[in-house]
C-alpha cells in the first residue's frame, strides 16, 4: 500500500500532484546580456487538440490580445537576480512586469523575484504557481526551460506546461536579437492531479525579441 503522506501522483500513472510543488531550480537563468527591456513578438503557428483549453490557458498565463491566433507584441523586462548560487552571472524574467505588459486590464499583479514561483493577479482572483521546473542554462547553443503550472481561477483549477528554447542571433543590420520556440500543453485536472500523460491541447509558437528603438 502507498503511504498517505506520499504524493498522490504515485497513484495516477504519470499524473502530477499540483498540491505538492517540487521545484529544485530557484528560477530560470537567462544570459546577463538580456538585462533590461525587450520587445517581444509572439506568433502562434499551430494548435492541436482542444482549442478552447489552449486559449483559456493562454489567457490565464498572460495572453492579452483579442485571440490566441492574433500575433502579440509587448514589452518585457529582465532583471539581475540576487541569488547567490549563480554568482550574478544570469538575469531572470520580471514575470510581473511581463504579465501587466501583456494584459492592460489587470489591476494588480503580485510577484517578487525572491519568490518567483507564485504570481497573484488582482488580489488573488487568479494564482499561477510553478510546480515543476527544469532548465537549460545559457550556452553558445542556446538556453531554455520547461515549467509546469498550477492555475487557480476560482472555482476553476487548471494546469499547463510551457517549454521554451531560445538562441541568440543578429538581424540584417547587425543588431542583437533573440529567437525562440514555444510549446504549451494543457491537461485535465481531477482532485488536484494533472493528467500529464495525455495533453488536451498542444500550441506551438515562435518568439522574436528585439531591443526597443531609442528615439
Amino acid at each position: 500500500s502507498v503511504s498517505s503522506s506520499a504524493p498522490r501522483s504515485l497513484d495516477v500513472g504519470g499524473g502530477v500532484d499540483l498540491y505538492v510543488p517540487q521545484v529544485s531550480v530557484p528560477d530560470v537563468p537567462y544570459p546577463s546580456s538580456l538585462e533590461g527591456l525587450w520587445v517581444i513578438e509572439r506568433v502562434v503557428t499551430s494548435i492541436e487538440g482542444d482549442s478552447f483549453q489552449a486559449e483559456t490557458a493562454w489567457r490565464t498565463l498572460g495572453g492579452g490580445s483579442s485571440s490566441i491566433r492574433t500575433p502579440e507584441k509587448f514589452l518585457t523586462n529582465y532583471i539581475k537576480t540576487n541569488d547567490n548560487n549563480n554568482n550574478n552571472n544570469y538575469a531572470v524574467l520580471d514575470r510581473g512586469y511581463e504579465y501587466k505588459s501583456r494584459k492592460d486590464r489587470v489591476k494588480s499583479v503580485q510577484w517578487e523575484s525572491t519568490q518567483p514561483n507564485v504570481m497573484r493577479i488582482d488580489g488573488g482572483r487568479s494564482t499561477i504557481a510553478v510546480v515543476r521546473r527544469s532548465v537549460e542554462p545559457p550556452s553558445d547553443q542556446g538556453f531554455g526551460f520547461n515549467e509546469l503550472y498550477s492555475i487557480t481561477e476560482e472555482p476553476f483549477e487548471r494546469s499547463a506546461r510551457v517549454q521554451r528554447r531560445y538562441r541568440r542571433a543578429y538581424d540584417e543590420n547587425g543588431n542583437r536579437i533573440v529567437e525562440g520556440l514555444e510549446l504549451m500543453k494543457t491537461y485535465r485536472v481531477l482532485d488536484g492531479v494533472a493528467g500529464t500523460e495525455f495533453p488536451t491541447s498542444t500550441t506551438k509558437s515562435i518568439i522574436r525579441m528585439t531591443r526597443p528603438q531609442v528615439e
